[in-house]
C-alpha cells in the first residue's frame, strides 16, 4: 500500500470502513459515477440546524471523489455549488464578496457567519434569570454531573488545581478517568463548594492533552521590537474559541473569532515564528475586544483590550504578557494561579493553570456591555503620545507636545520621553510627495542641456497651427517657440532646431531633457539622438516638476501672450503671434536662474536693444514689395504690429462675417463666380473642419439692410451668394475694389456644373461632362453599362499584383493610379455612390494587379451608364436643413490584415451633403467595436457641419438640439450611451470614445435603424442591383 493511499484511509479504526472508502475511493470511475458525484455536488442543501462545518466538508468530499476520478472542476465553479448550496435567508452572508472568488472566501464567510451565530446563542447563558447577571461556574453540585445551583461568592482555595466544570445544565460526562480523580478532588478541597471556573459556552466530552508552546514571529511589523510574534499552542485539540490564555511568548493580543470584536479594522499581515521553519498565521485585522473578567471577592468587571489582532487560524486566543507589562500591570504568577493586578494593587484579571497553560477567568462580553476604566492597549497607554495623537484627529506631534508644554488644556496626560510612531491613518490622509530638491545641478556651458516641452493643443490658428514646442537652454534660459500643425511634426522640429542651434554656437548638444510624451520617447528621434551621442533625460510620469523650466517658461509665456490679445482686441487665431512675442520680450526680461544679465546676454554675449519695441497689436503700415503692386498701387498696407511679417489683419470685409438666415440652396440666390488676378490683402484659408473655427473661415457671411449674402472661399476661387441682385452686385463691387479679379460662370466651379432649380428651390452638381472626359481619355467610350460599380461579394487583396515580369511590365503601361484618382475626384464632388469602390480599390495603388484594373474599368462603364445621376441638394418644408447622421461599418472586411470599413453619411434634409468610406486604422475584435469606431469617425464630421450651421443660423447653439445619428448595431448604442461594457471594451483605443463623450452632452442622439434602410450601409460593402438602387436613391441622386 502507498503512501499516499495510507493517507487516505489510514485513519479508519476496522476493515469494514476501510473497505467502504477504498471502494468509494478507486472504484467510482464510470461515467454513472461522475454523474452521481455531479448531482450530489449540484443538489446538496445545508439544512437549518445542521453542522456547517460538516456540510462544508461533505461538500470538500465531492470535490476530491472528482479528483480521484481524474475529473476535477475549476475551483470559482465550486464555489459557485458552495455557495447555493446555502439557504436563501445566508445570501446576505455573501455580500462582501469580490466579482470573482474562490471556495477559500466562501468558506471563510461561511465560518465567520457560524461563530456570530454561536456566540449569540452561548451569550444567554451568561446571565442569570433572576437579575441578568453572568455566573462563571459558581455552581453547587447536587451529584456527580449533576445540576449546579446558584450560590454566595466562593474562594477558590490558594494552590488548587481547578478541574472542568460542567459548563451547560447536566449533560456532561466525564470520560477519562483522570478527569474524574481531578474532579474528585477538587470536590474535597473546596470543601463541598464548586471552586470558581472560568465560563465554557461548549460542554468539553474528553480530557485534553497539554499543548507544546511553539515559538514564531511575524513579517508584519506591529511591534516595539519590530515585528509580532506567538508562542501559539500547537496541540492536536485546541481550547474553546471562548477561552484566553495568558501566553509570556506573545507580543501581540490574539483572537480567532470575528464576532467578538466590536470594531474591526482590516489590515493585512501575518504572525510567524522565530524559527525558521515555523508556522505563520495571517492577520485579517485589528480591533477592539470587550471581555468579562471575574475577580474573587467583587462583581464582573468589563474590559477592553484594544488593537486585537484578527487570526482566524489561531488555534487559541491570546492575552500578551508582554502587552500587559508595558501597559504597566503586574503579573504575579503562584502554585498553579495567575494575577493580574493594576498600579493601585486592584486584580484586573485572574486565571489558573491547566495543561500547563493559564486560563484567564474571562469569557467574550454581552453586546449591551459598558466598558470599565481598564482598557488593554496593545499598542500604548494613556500616557503615550501615539495615543493622544489618535486622540486628537491625528494632529501632529509638535502641536501636542505644544498642547502639554504650555498647559492649554487639561487632562493630557503626556510621557516626556517617546516619540510619534508610524501611523496608518495619517498615511491615508496626509501621504503627500516629497519635496523636490531646491537646487539642482545647472549646465555650465550653452547648449550643454536643453529643456523641452510641447504645449497644446489650441484652437487652430490662422495658419493651422495647434501646438507650440517650447525649448529653453539650461545654462543661459534663453527660450525659443517652434509651433507645430501636428504632434507627429515634433520630430522633424527638434531635429532641425538643434541642427541650427549647434550651427549657430559652434557647440554640440549633450543633454536633451523632456517629458515622457510619445512625440518625445519614438524610435526615429531615438535613433537620432544615439547617432549624435545625446543622452535623452525624461522625467518620471506625472511628475511635471521634474520639467519644470520648460513648464515655467509655457506658462509665462502664455500669460504674457493672453494679456496682450485681449488688451490689443485680437482674435485667438492669432495666439502663435502673441507667443512668439512673449517669448522675444522673456529673453529680454530678467529671471532669478541669473545674476546681473538676461538669458539673451547669457546665451550670446551681447546686450539686447529694446528700443525698437512696440505695443504689441498697436496699428502699423507694411510695405508691398515692387513685384507685388503696380505703379499706382499703395506702397504700403495697414496692419498690427507685432504679428509675423507677411501676415495682415485687414478687416475691410469684416461686413461679409455676419449671421444669415438660411442656407444658399433652400432660397433663391443669385450667385456670381470671382477669382483674383493678384495676391488679396487679407489673408485666406482652405476649406477645412478646422478653418471653420478659426478667425479666417473660407465662408464669410453679411446681413446688409435685412439681405443676407454669403462668399464661399476656395484658394482663388471665390463664388457668392445673395438673397437680392442689387445686393449681390454691391458686394462684387466692394470685392474689385479689394482684388484686381476676373468674372467667371458662376454655374462651373472646379470642373462641375451647378445647375440651379428656382421653382423647387433646389440645386443640383454634376459631374457629366467630366465624366465624359474620363470615358474617352481610358478609351472606354462605346461599352455596354453595367447596374452596379463592383460586383457583389468582389473580395481583392495586395497579393493579387503581378506574378511575371510580363504583368509587371503590362502594369507599368496600364494608367491605374490615374484612372483611380479621377475616379476619387468625382466621387468627393457629387457620385457618393462609387465612393466605396473608388477608395477600396485606392488601396491597391502601390501594387495593382489585372484583377485590381478591371474592377476600376468596371467603375467607368458604371458611370457611362449613369451619365446623367446629379446629386440633388436643397428643398423646402420644417425639414430642409435638419441635420442627419448614418453610420455603420463592415467588420473585418479586409482579408489579409482583418480591419474593418468606417463609412457615414451626412444629410442636411433630404439631400447628402458630406459621405466618407475609409478602412480603420486598427483591428476591431467584435462588430460592435467596429460600429464604435465608425460612430465616432462619423461624428467628427457631424461637429463640424453643426457649428457651419451655427455660422449660418440654422442652429442657435452647439446645445439648441441634439443631431441623429442612425446607427444598426444596438450594443455599439448602448456603449455611446454608458460604460456598462467597460470590462469587454476597455482595450479600445481613448480616442473612440469621443462618440461618448458628446452623446453625454446632449450634442448627439445615437438612434437605431434596420441595416437595409441604414444609407451608410452602401458605403462598406457593395450591394446587388435592387439593394444598390434603394441606396442611391436614399444619398439624393437623380437622373
Amino acid at each position: 500500500m502507498t503512501e499516499e493511499v495510507l493517507a487516505q484511509i489510514g485513519y479508519l479504526k476496522n476493515a469494514a470502513s476501510i473497505w467502504a472508502e477504498a471502494r468509494r475511493l478507486y472504484a467510482g470511475q464510470s461515467s454513472t459515477d461522475w454523474t452521481m458525484t455531479i448531482t450530489n455536488l449540484v443538489t446538496t442543501r445545508y439544512a437549518v440546524g445542521q453542522d456547517l462545518l460538516a456540510h462544508i466538508a461533505k461538500m470538500k468530499g465531492f470535490c476530491r471523489d472528482l479528483i480521484l476520478m481524474n475529473r476535477d472542476i475549476d475551483d470559482e465553479l465550486y464555489a459557485c455549488f458552495l455557495r447555493i448550496s446555502m439557504p436563501t435567508s445566508w445570501n446576505y452572508v455573501f455580500a462582501g464578496l469580490p466579482d470573482r472568488y474562490s471556495s477559500q472566501e466562501v468558506e471563510r464567510q461561511l465560518k465567520d457567519e457560524h461563530g456570530i451565530h454561536a456566540n449569540q446563542q452561548t451569550q444567554s447563558h451568561l446571565y442569570r434569570a433572576g437579575n441578568g447577571k453572568q455566573s462563571f461556574g459558581k455552581k453547587k453540585r447536587k451529584g456527580r454531573g449533576g445540576n449546579g445551583s446558584q450560590n454566595g461568592e466562593s474562594t477558590p482555595h490558594a494552590g488548587s488545581s481547578p478541574g472542568k466544570a460542567n459548563s451547560g445544565s447536566d449533560s456532561a460526562t466525564q470520560t477519562s478517568t483522570a478527569q474524574t480523580s481531578e474532579n474528585k478532588q477538587n470536590r474535597g478541597a473546596s470543601s463541598g463548594k464548586q471552586p470558581h471556573r472560568p465560563y465554557r459556552p461548549y460542554t468539553q466530552q474528553q480530557q485534553r492533552p497539554p499543548r507544546a508552546n511553539q515559538a514564531v514571529d511575524d513579517a508584519a511589523s506591529v511591534s516595539d521590537a519590530g515585528h509580532d510574534s506567538s508562542y501559539l499552542a500547537a496541540g492536536p485539540i485546541p481550547h474553546s474559541r471562548f477561552t484566553w490564555i495568558l501566553d509570556g511568548g506573545s507580543t501581540t493580543h490574539i483572537c480567532n473569532d470575528r464576532s467578538a470584536f466590536r470594531s474591526l479594522c482590516e489590515t493585512r499581515g501575518t504572525i510567524g515564528s522565530i524559527q525558521k521553519t515555523g508556522p505563520q498565521l495571517q492577520v485579517l485585522g485589528r480591533g477592539e475586544i470587550r471581555i468579562l473578567c471575574r475577580v474573587d471577592g467583587r462583581d464582573e468587571r468589563t474590559v477592553t483590550l484594544k488593537d486585537v489582532a484578527y487570526c482566524p487560524d489561531a488555534r487559541d486566543n491570546l492575552i500578551s504578557e508582554s502587552r500587559m507589562d508595558h501597559h504597566g500591570l503586574e503579573i504575579r504568577k503562584r502554585n498553579g494561579t495567575v494575577a493580574i493586578l493594576k498600579p493601585n494593587g486592584d486584580v484586573a484579571m485572574q486565571g489558573t493553570l491547566r495543561y500547563n497553560l493559564y486560563e484567564l477567568d474571562c469569557a467574550i462580553a454581552p453586546p449591551d456591555s459598558h466598558p470599565s476604566d481598564v482598557a488593554f492597549s496593545a499598542k500604548s497607554d494613556t500616557s503615550n503620545i501615539d495615543l493622544w495623537h489618535r486622540r486628537l484627529g491625528h494632529l501632529n506631534e509638535r502641536s501636542i507636545r505644544h498642547l502639554a508644554k504650555q498647559r492649554m488644556v487639561t487632562g493630557l496626560d503626556l510621557v516626556v520621553s517617546g516619540s510619534l510612531g508610524p501611523c496608518g491613518g495619517c498615511a491615508y490622509g496626509k501621504h503627500a510627495r516629497a519635496p523636490f530638491p531646491e537646487h539642482v545641478e545647472r549646465a555650465k556651458e550653452v547648449l550643454e542641456r536643453l529643456h523641452m516641452d510641447l504645449q497644446g493643443p489650441f484652437l487652430p490658428s490662422i495658419l493651422g497651427y495647434t501646438y507650440t514646442l517650447a525649448v529653453v537652454d539650461d545654462a543661459s534660459r534663453k527660450g525659443w517657440k517652434e509651433y507645430l500643425k501636428h504632434k507627429s511634426d515634433a520630430t522633424d522640429e527638434i531635429k532641425a532646431l538643434v541642427t541650427r542651434l549647434e550651427t549657430l554656437t559652434g557647440k554640440k548638444l549633450k543633454y536633451l531633457r523632456t517629458d515622457g510624451g510619445g512625440e518625445f520617447i519614438n524610435r526615429i528621434l531615438g535613433e537620432w539622438l544615439r547617432e549624435k551621442g545625446i543622452t535623452h533625460e525624461y522625467s518620471t510620469p506625472d511628475t511635471p516638476q521634474q520639467n519644470g523650466v520648460t513648464e515655467r517658461f509655457n506658462r509665462t509665456t502664455h500669460e504674457h501672450a493672453l494679456c496682450m490679445l485681449h488688451e490689443a482686441g485680437m482674435k485667438p487665431g492669432f495666439w502663435p503671434e502673441a507667443h512668439e512675442y512673449a517669448s522675444y520680450v522673456r529673453n529680454m526680461s530678467p529671471t532669478s536662474a541669473l545674476d546681473g544679465m538676461t538669458p539673451d546676454e547669457a546665451f550670446s554675449g551681447t546686450k539686447p536693444n529694446v528700443s525698437t519695441l512696440r505695443i504689441f497689436g498697436s496699428p502699423c503700415h507694411v510695405r508691398i514689395l515692387p513685384k507685388d503692386r503696380s505703379k499706382l498701387d499703395a506702397l504700403s498696407t495697414a496692419s498690427i504690429g507685432g504679428v509675423s511679417p507677411g501676415t495682415d489683419t485687414r478687416s475691410d470685409v469684416d461686413p461679409l462675417i455676419k449671421s444669415t438666415s438660411s442656407l444658399p440652396a433652400t432660397s433663391s440666390t443669385p450667385a456670381a463666380q470671382t477669382e483674383p488676378r493678384s495676391s488679396p490683402t487679407t489673408s485666406t484659408t482652405s476649406p477645412s473642419p478646422s478653418a471653420m473655427s478659426s478667425p479666417d473661415p473660407p465662408l464669410r457671411r453679411s446681413t446688409h439692410n435685412g439681405v443676407f449674402s454669403i462668399i464661399a472661399v476656395h484658394v482663388d476661387n471665390m463664388l457668392s451668394f445673395s438673397e437680392n441682385p442689387d445686393e449681390l452686385a454691391r458686394i462684387r463691387h466692394h470685392l474689385h475694389d479689394l482684388f484686381e479679379m476676373k468674372e467667371e460662370d458662376a454655374n462651373w466651379l472646379m470642373g462641375f456644373e451647378i445647375i440651379d432649380y428656382l421653382d423647387s428651390h433646389t440645386v443640383a452638381i454634376s459631374h457629366r461632362q467630366y465624366v465624359e472626359t474620363v470615358i474617352k481619355r481610358f478609351r472606354m467610350d462605346g461599352c455596354t453599362p453595367v447596374s452596379t460599380p463592383m460586383e457583389k461579394g468582389l473580395i481583392l487583396d495586395k497579393y493579387e499584383g503581378p506574378f511575371t515580369p510580363e504583368e509587371e511590365e503590362q502594369m507599368r503601361r496600364t494608367p491605374y493610379r490615374a484612372l483611380i484618382g479621377a475616379l476619387t475626384w468625382i466621387s468627393l464632388i457629387s457620385r457618393p455612390d462609387i465612393a466605396f469602390a473608388t477608395t477600396y480599390l485606392a488601396q491597391f495603388n502601390s501594387n495593382s494587379g489585372p484583377e485590381h484594373w478591371e474592377a476600376a474599368q468596371h467603375i467607368l462603364v458604371y458611370l457611362a451608364g449613369t451619365l446623367n445621376h446629379v446629386l440633388l441638394l436643397g428643398g423646402e418644408g420644417e425639414d430642409a436643413t435638419r441635420l442627419i447622421g448614418w453610420s455603420d461599418a463592415d467588420h473585418g472586411r479586409d482579408i489579409v490584415d482583418r480591419q474593418s470599413v468606417s463609412a457615414y453619411v451626412w444629410q442636411i434634409g433630404n439631400t447628402s451633403v458630406s459621405w466618407s468610406s475609409k478602412k480603420q486604422q486598427t483591428v476591431a475584435i467584435s462588430s460592435t467595436e467596429s460600429e464604435y469606431m465608425a460612430m465616432t469617425h462619423s461624428s467628427k464630421h457631424g461637429i463640424w457641419l453643426r457649428r457651419l450651421l451655427i455660422e449660418l443660423n440654422e442652429l442657435v447653439s452647439e446645445s439648441e438640439i441634439a443631431t441623429p445619428i442612425f446607427v444598426d448595431n444596438k450594443s455599439s448604442i448602448d456603449l455611446s450611451k454608458e460604460a456598462r461594457f467597460h470590462a469587454r471594451t476597455k482595450h479600445i483605443d481613448v480616442q473612440h470614445h469621443f462618440i461618448r463623450e458628446h452623446v453625454e452632452d446632449g450634442m448627439f442622439v445615437v438612434m437605431h435603424v434596420p441595416s437595409h434602410l441604414n444609407i451608410a450601409d452602401g458605403l462598406t460593402k457593395p450591394l446587388d442591383r435592387v439593394s444598390f438602387e434603394i441606396f442611391v436613391d436614399a444619398l439624393g441622386l437623380v437622373s
